[in-house]
């Protein structure tokens, strides 16, 4: 087991590397290239280190302050209850499986492909860019911007927004997955916002509408999806949570978007009596005062 690491220049690896300790650093200047597999365990990088062939593996934890680099053939895989953090750049060429946590507050960038089998990722005003997002399975979540197609499966839920906040997809959105919607108050940046520069095809799922921090609804509208189109949302189920009573609600699909719409639910008014039954009222009260005046 390696505890601390200092890497320059080109370094080849024909087997299993394993950086491991508590506090172990890879600082690497220049190119970091490897024909097996690299196993990570509580690893920071700091500066630039660059992978062109076999598996990058994180089995722990990762951190990501400078610049790291999976082109060539080199894949990178985030194991289920690893974490991934991502402060600096994130270079993918070929396919970036996460099926821990990744989290990413700085940039992906490359035209590569991301696999999300299970797990999930976060975005924190982060910019992610690949040719294709496939979320197999597990949460999106967050603040920030896709810039790529977009995939969600069945096991899969997106929630934009870290409490609320807006996430932006720009590209296309397929989706049959689940997608919960924060709102805390009816102004600007107070709910959840899904922005789609290309079309948003629904081919299932469910969207939620929870209203959150003490505020149950009020009457207005949240546009809370704006796509270029938006097609078969009547695929979706559609349910709120913490409404308020006294409120009704409906989802207006209005061609490039969504739209949570709250209305006041009217009192009933009151039923009004057939006449014939008003006349056998009037007719037992003649019949009562007749009476009365015979005892009398």
């Amino acid at each position: 087991m390696v505890q601390h690491h200092s890497l320059t220049g080109a370094t080849g690896i024909s087997r299993l590397l394993r950086l491991a300790g508590s506090a172990a650093a890879l600082a690497a200047c220049g190119a970091y290239a490897h024909a097996a597999t690299v196993q990570l365990e509580s690893t920071v990088f700091g500066q630039t280190v660059k992978y062109n062939q076999g598996t990058v593996e994180n089995t722990t934890s990762v951190s990501n302050l400078g610049t790291t680099e999976i082109i060539g053939n080199a894949t990178l895989e985030n194991r289920a209850g690893a974490t991934l953090t991502n402060s600096g750049s994130l270079k993918n060429v070929k396919q970036f499986n996460n099926a821990g946590t990744f989290t990413s507050s700085g940039t992906v960038i490359g035209q590569g492909e991301y696999k999300q089998p299970g797990g999930q990722t976060v975005l924190q005003n982060g910019t992610m860019a690949q040719d294709s997002f496939n979320f197999a399975a597990g949460t999106l979540s967050g603040t920030g911007t896709l810039i790529g197609d977009v995939a969600l499966g069945v096991d899969a839920l997106l929630t934009a927004g870290d409490s609320v906040g807006a996430m932006s997809i720009n590209g296309n959105l397929v989706s049959d997955g689940d997608f919960i919607f924060e709102i805390a108050g009816s102004g600007t940046a107070q709910y959840d916002e899904l922005t789609v520069s290309d079309a948003a095809e629904f081919d299932g799922g469910s969207m939620l509408f929870n209203f959150i921090n003490g505020f149950n609804g009020a009457v207005g509208t949240w546009d809370v999806l704006i796509a270029g189109a938006v097609i078969d949302s009547t695929k979706l189920s559609y349910s709120v949570n913490g409404l308020a009573n006294g409120l009704s609600w409906s989802v207006v699909d209005f061609g490039t978007g969504l739209r949570l719409q709250l209305a006041a639910v009217d009192a009933p008014a009151p039923v009004p009596l057939p006449p014939a039954f008003l006349l056998m009222l009037s007719g037992l009260g003649v019949i009562g005062w007749l009476a009365k005046r015979r005892d009398s």
